[in-house]
Parts: structure tokens; C-alpha cells; sequence
């Protein structure tokens, strides 16, 4: 589980993507941030990234906007912090949540050198605030 938001400059890019979705890429990527840390819509950044963006597959169905992305951890370390970025390097960052076992606590995971962490987050478009 995922707590986020999307940022003010995502909702822009939200709008981009509806309008002409083909020519859009989403990038995930993960970090280290403190506990106490929330994610705001003016967000603009990860705290800590680690490695590279990965590049997400995405889908739409019934006013939803999925994006996946997995990745294979090179060393153990922390991560607690996700963001969707609309570039490999650079761009804008148009989410970003921190993971959870329970929709309302922030939970750092440990990954080992080895591990595959899979990122899934689904962005409910059937507000109206999107489009």
C-alpha cells in the first residue's frame, strides 16, 4: 500500500496524458525519506532516490490510471518513499506517496541484494479534478 498524492504540477500532466496518452512515459523510482515525512501536492522531488527511474508500463480502464514498475535491488537498503516522474532524468514529478501496511502509517521496507520490489499505483481519475 501506497500513502500519496498527486502533485500540482501531476495534475497537469494528468490532463497531458488523457488529451494524447500516447505520447506520454511515466518513470518510478524509490527512495529513503524520515518517517514523519507526508506527501504534499507541492512536492517536486524524492527526498533520497535511489538508483534509477524505471520506466512503467501503463494501463487505463473505468477512470483509473495504473502504472508498474519493478526493479532488482543491487544492495540491501531502505526505501519508504515512491514518486512517478515524467522523465528518466530531470522532468516533473507527478506523485509521490510514501508505502504503508496499512493505508495510514508510513513503513520503511528492507530490501536484500537480490530482492525485487514491485511498484503498483493506481491513480483514481473519476473525481472530475483531472479532466
Amino acid at each position: 500500500m501506497i500513502i500519496g498524492t498527486l502533485t500540482l504540477a501531476g495534475q497537469q500532466e494528468i490532463r497531458k496524458y488523457i488529451a494524447d496518452y500516447a505520447t506520454h512515459s511515466f518513470y518510478i523510482a524509490y527512495g529513503l525519506c524520515e518517517l514523519a515525512d507526508t506527501a504534499l501536492e507541492t512536492d517536486t522531488s524524492l527526498v533520497h532516490q535511489r538508483g534509477n527511474r524505471i520506466l512503467a508500463t501503463v494501463s487505463t480502464s473505468d477512470n483509473e490510471l495504473t502504472l508498474t514498475a519493478s526493479k532488482v535491488a543491487g544492495s540491501g537498503h531502505e526505501v519508504l518513499e515512491v514518486g512517478i516522474f515524467t522523465a528518466l532524468t530531470g522532468g516533473t514529478m507527478i506523485y509521490r506517496g510514501l508505502l504503508s501496511e496499512d493505508s495510514t502509517t508510513p513503513k520503511i521496507r528492507w530490501l536484500n541484494a537480490g530482492d525485487t520490489l514491485e511498484i503498483t499505483i493506481v491513480l483514481n481519475l473519476a473525481n472530475g479534478v483531472f479532466v
